[in-house]
């Protein structure tokens, strides 16, 4: 099969159909799971649903795209809030919005000192998960920021002894971060 180009993005292009459709059988995955975890949270799926295109972007192209991050940030704030509201929860919006500042905070420091560790795209999703760890509460934010550290950590010890990479290489972070935080709010 021919591999599909599409010329607005480049961290479009190349992906076989085969490809695409593990991408969407992944999402639709992931958001049952939401589903019957902790119910229709139009916040957790929309974070489900957009986890394996981040992930598999990142993978295989270092970067987390502004076209895709920027507006999840937004649609999940709006998210959020239209839950806090309907569920006459207006502390479900302060956390998100602390949650949101503290993670790209947390994210922020090591990629201003040291280029290599951290791009502005992981700060950037980093908002987008805080948002949503946030708005479950100060435990499940905690423990969703520390167990994408630990899957990062994992995964980077993995490609190292699998050799792979190096203590010098660059590695995608993003997939690390979705883990830990869908891990937690699956948990």
């Amino acid at each position: 099969m021919q591999p599909l180009q599409t010329p607005s993005a480049p961290w479009l292009r190349g992906w076989t159909p085969l490809q695409l459709a593990l991408l969407g059988a992944s999402a639709a995955a992931l958001m049952a799971m939401v589903v019957a975890r902790v119910g229709p949270d139009p916040a957790m799926l929309l974070l489900a649903a957009s986890a394996p295109l981040i992930a598999a972007i990142d993978l295989r192209w270092r970067i987390v795209p502004n076209r895709l991050v920027l507006p999840l940030i937004g649609a999940l704030l709006v998210a959020v809030a239209a839950s806090a509201v309907l569920e006459a929860q207006p502390l479900r919006i302060v956390g998100a919005l602390l949650g949101a500042a503290a993670m790209s905070a947390v994210y922020l420091a090591p990629a201003v000192l040291t280029r290599r560790a951290m791009g502005m795209g992981d700060v950037k999703l980093a908002l987008a998960i805080g948002a949503v760890l946030g708005a479950s509460g100060w435990q499940t934010w905690l423990l969703g920021v520390l167990a994408g550290f630990i899957a990062g950590a994992a995964f980077g010890l993995a490609l190292l002894l699998a050799r792979r990479a190096t203590l010098r290489s660059r590695m995608p972070y993003a997939p690390a971060m979705l883990v830990g935080a869908l891990l937690v709010l699956l948990a």
